[in-house]
């Protein structure tokens, strides 16, 4: 009986200790024009790689709303250099992606 108690209380214990891991996101939009980031923009990066535990993080980053795709696609770019700068001074890995599905002007970042 002392037996099964104790092994309750620990199995208890073990669960209550370890957490599952969480995904976090962190959702930026730019204006049509933006090319560079925005103070705000720049300080909730740099708190979402500082409270972030993951070295890697992943980056999609949707078109630009302007009619020349190229040119939407270049300013995709554009603004993904300005995260990245930041990702680097923080010693993230950025695992890019161009996704077309998202939002106009929006990037997301996750990790697991």
């Amino acid at each position: 009986m002392k037996r099964l108690l104790s092994l309750l209380v620990v199995l208890g214990l073990s669960g209550c200790i370890s957490t599952p891991k969480t995904s976090s996101t962190l959702e930026l939009y730019f204006s049509q024009e933006q090319l560079t980031l925005t103070s705000q923009q720049t300080q909730q990066l740099s708190q979402y790689f500082q409270s972030n535990s993951s070295r890697t993080v992943t980056a999609d980053i949707a078109p630009a709303s302007i009619e020349n795709k190229f040119q939407a696609l270049l300013r995709g770019k554009q603004r993904l250099s300005a995260v990245k700068q930041i990702a680097n001074s923080h010693q993230v890995i950025l695992l890019q992606n161009y996704n077309p599905t998202l939002q106009m002007d929006t990037l997301v970042l996750g990790s697991q």
